[in-house]
């Protein structure tokens, strides 16, 4: 399910921004702690970065790419 997705999508991330996570700038870390490691939605991570909330759905993609890259 969607939820389920989701669940992984976070934990994956979340193991990956422990290793990696000194890469990122602080901005993009800030956006993954909020999201993968806080449990925050878009929405919520958006409001505190003073960004939209797509703004933030696009930084969480492009930074879990590049995390499993890494």
């Amino acid at each position: 399910t969607r939820t389920e997705r989701l669940r992984r999508d976070r934990d994956a991330a979340t193991d990956l921004l422990r290793v990696y996570g000194c890469l990122l700038t602080e901005k993009q870390y800030a956006m993954m702690k909020g999201f993968s490691i806080d449990g925050k939605t878009f929405s919520e991570v958006a409001r505190e970065q003073g960004v939209s909330r797509q703004a933030v759905h696009e930084s969480v993609r492009a930074v879990q790419r590049l995390l499993e890259y890494y």
